[in-house]
């Protein structure tokens, strides 16, 4: 179906059938074929495209690197108000792709594409906005984004969001969060969930399922479930 409308000059089926192409989705996999047709929609305005296309150029995909070439499209894509194309752009800003490395540059589109509701760049600009060296430091903003990640079911968002509240004393609604990190097993989650769970702190106090968290975290390496509980 894509690649008939796409035939007949349908943009949109472009861009989809692109993606078929790129991540072998029910057909076999053509980084060559994707990027003809990334191209070709890019050229003809689809900002998803030019993301899409730019990112083939920076790594290779399908063709000889050019990172060079991929900046214009991220800047038309980012120009037309993409939050991805913008979030891109920064990448390449950050690790100079294509461009002089600027991380000052880099946090302004981070930022402009996270106010956008780009997921990734919400994460980045979290991190700066703690950190307050690129950007002004602004820990209430950088939270309201890892809570709308966290929400989305981000599990980096919801141990840090866990992290924060627990500072704060805010344990029960911490433990939340943590126990959401620790049912996708991710070893930060488990450990804290673990630690409030054998202190009660939030929560029903549970040693022996505090332990058993702990020590799944420990499985997974985590430095303080190995060295804290010897797990």
């Amino acid at each position: 179906y894509y690649l008939q409308a796409a035939n007949n000059g349908h943009v949109e089926s472009m861009t989809c059938y692109a993606v078929l192409c790129h991540d072998g989705r029910g057909i076999k996999k053509d980084f060559k074929e994707a990027l003809k047709w990334n191209k070709q929609a890019a050229d003809l305005g689809n900002t998803r495209a030019m993301n899409n296309y730019a990112d083939q150029l920076i790594k290779g995909d399908g063709c000889m690197k050019n990172k060079k070439a991929a900046i214009p499209y991220l800047e038309t894509s980012a120009s037309k108000g993409d939050p991805h194309g913008i979030y891109m752009l920064g990448l390449c800003y950050e690790n100079g792709d294509g461009v002089e490395a600027n991380m000052y540059t880099a946090a302004q589109k981070y930022s402009e594409a996270a106010e956008k509701g780009d997921e990734d760049a919400m994460l980045k600009a979290a991190e700066i906005l703690i950190e307050g060296q690129y950007l002004a430091k602004n820990a209430t903003k950088a939270y309201e984004y890892y809570m709308v990640l966290a929400d989305k079911g981000n599990i980096y968002s919801c141990v840090k969001m866990g992290q924060h509240l627990e500072e704060a004393g805010q344990f029960s609604d911490a433990a939340a969060f943590y126990a959401t990190a620790a049912e996708k097993e991710d070893p930060v989650g488990m450990y804290s969930y673990g630690k409030l769970l054998l202190e009660g702190k939030g929560v029903e106090k549970d040693v022996s399922k505090g332990v058993k968290l702990i020590s799944k975290a420990a499985d997974k390496e985590h430095p303080a479930a190995l060295t804290k509980y010897g797990t």
